[in-house]
């Protein structure tokens, strides 16, 4: 069964006020400026909708799981774009007092006297499948152009029994 999900979260980036420091492991090596014309007729549709008509500045390309993905930023929003034209990711910088009341409160049980510095709003545009192979149930998702965000056994059939 496919179903396609919007899944809307909050990421903070307030690591650097409760942590102080950031740790990545993205390799940037393959990043590279994108010039609009040498765009996929099928990205740049999607740039110009996301950003209201308006074509956006620089376009960057990474390869991300074999694929190559386009990302832009004007003013607030990030948008990335899989090579297929379809919206992966849209980040939108937010105040602080738009974050919902639940993530502020979970924040403050976890990080007693955390200071929120920044906040993004992030949706992503992903397809859950549930499939079955052999006696174990596995519930994937990924993103439109064929790359996969997540992946998990369920052992849990239905039936009470480890799968195992």
């Amino acid at each position: 069964m496919k179903k396609m999900l919007w899944l809307t979260g909050f990421i903070l980036i307030a690591g650097i006020a409760v942590f102080g420091t950031v740790q990545t492991t993205i390799a940037e090596d393959d990043e590279r400026s994108v010039k609009w014309d040498a765009l996929p007729a099928s990205v740049q549709q999607a740039f110009l909708a996301a950003f209201d008509g308006e074509q956006p500045g620089d376009v960057v390309a990474e390869t991300e799981g074999g694929m190559t993905v386009y990302e832009a930023e004007e003013d607030d929003v990030e948008v990335e774009v899989g090579e297929n034209g379809e919206v992966l990711e849209i980040e939108t910088e937010i105040a602080n007092s738009q974050l919902p009341e639940a993530v502020r409160q979970a924040i403050m049980q976890q990080y007693d006297g955390a200071k929120i510095k920044e906040a993004v709003k992030i949706q992503i545009m992903a397809y859950e499948v549930e499939i079955k192979v052999g006696d174990n149930t596995h519930e994937l998702m990924y993103f439109g152009n064929g790359q996969q965000l997540s992946g998990e056994d369920d052992d849990d059939d239905d039936d009470g029994e480890d799968d195992d």
